[in-house]
């Protein structure tokens, strides 16, 4: 059985929205990490631009919508999934972390990744609202 908790990323102090997303989504655009890209899977965005996407996203809102961003306001959201070591395979707890991100997502821009920094098998997932 997995553990998954999901939070919000706010825009981070000194930093800006786009700098708190390479921040947070950072491990995916690591081919070290994510075993040469070949973990990482999105939807409505290219994993390679990921970050910069989601800022403009929210900088198209803010065009469309004239209301700006306040001190506290949500740019984007960070699950994380970990299973045991040996529960699971890497690509399938890919397909799983990715399928329950579409349920919580639909239509939201998606980046899933799969990282090696311990010997369990983590997902993590970040998505915007568009």
């Amino acid at each position: 059985m997995a553990t998954t908790w999901i939070r919000p990323v706010h825009k981070g102090k000194g930093k800006s929205v786009t700098r708190t997303l390479i921040d947070t989504i950072g491990y995916a655009d690591n081919p070290e990490k994510s075993n040469g890209y070949e973990y990482v899977k999105s939807y409505g965005c290219d994993y390679f631009t990921a970050a910069n996407e989601f800022a403009l996203a929210k900088q198209l809102y803010e065009q469309h919508t004239g209301r700006g961003r306040d001190k506290g306001d949500i740019i984007a959201y960070h699950l994380r999934q970990s299973f045991k070591p040996g529960e699971i395979e890497p690509p399938e707890a890919l397909e799983i972390g990715y399928a329950l991100a579409e349920k919580f997502t639909p239509g939201d821009m998606l980046l899933s990744w799969r990282f090696t920094r311990t010997s369990n098998i983590s997902i993590a997932i970040a998505y915007s609202r568009r």
